[in-house]
Order: structure tokens, then sequence, then C-alpha cells
């Protein structure tokens, strides 16, 4: 928007959806909008939230296929060095925000039945496994 004043007219007052002010005083809004938005965008951080988010699910994957390849044979040491891990990862994991746990809650819940629907009919199609889940919760 800013680089719509280079076209404005060289006139002292500017209109803007209805509102009347000098060429200063927008100029002075837009710098007040885009720094309050650049710091909101600096506190929240969500492109650095999804990496973290995006390597935890890294690091849990690379151990559940650890403990998979452990499960014949494990020992004592070997239990004890993946249950270290274990710890080390989760203590890493950034938290799941409050406001968002329920609903993500129910969103894994109903991929469970989804998956449950899908094992129990082998064939019929994710979307009438959904439908169906969701039939059943209506009637319960």
């Amino acid at each position: 928007m800013g680089i719509a004043f280079a076209f404005a007219t060289n006139d002292d007052v500017v209109t803007i959806a209805g509102l009347d002010a000098q060429r200063a005083t927008w100029l002075g809004w837009l710098a007040v909008v885009a720094g309050a938005l650049s710091t909101i965008d600096l506190i929240i951080d969500r492109r650095g939230a999804a990496r973290r988010r995006g390597e935890a699910v890294a690091l849990l994957s690379a151990l559940k296929a650890e403990y998979r390849a452990a499960a014949q044979g494990l020992g004592e040491p070997e239990a004890a060095r993946l249950e270290g891990r274990y710890i080390d990862i989760v203590t890493r994991i950034p938290e799941i925000p409050e406001r968002l746990f329920n609903r993500l809650k129910a969103k894994h819940l109903l991929k469970v039945e989804v998956s449950k629907e899908l094992s129990a009919h082998p064939g019929i199609s994710s979307l009438r496994a959904r439908i169906r889940v969701a039939l059943r919760a209506t009637k319960g």
C-alpha cells in the first residue's frame, strides 16, 4: 500500500475508503500497522513452532523404529538406552497449547476410529469409513 502513494496525486489530502487524511498521516498509520504486524509475527513465531513440531515428529518416528527393531531381543542395556533416548526426546517436544488440545485429541480419536473401521471392513473407502463412524457417533 505504501507503494501506491508513489502514484497518488500531489494533493496534500488523500482519500482512502472514504476517509480523508494527509499523505503523511496515511504513511504514518501504514508504518504503525506494518510494525505491529511484524512484532506480532515475531512473538507468535508460527514457522519456528511448525519447524520444532516437525523435528519432534521426525525424532519420535526414528525412536519408534528403534523400538520396533529392538522389540525382538530387548535386553537390559538396550532397554535402558531406549528409555534414556525416550526421556531425552520427550523433554524436547514443544507443548501442545491448552486451547488446541481438545480439538487435536478429537481429531486423533476420529482417525483411530476410522482406522478401526477400515481394518474391520477391508475395501471400503476412507470417506465411507468416516461416514460410518459419524453415523455410529450420532446413534450412541
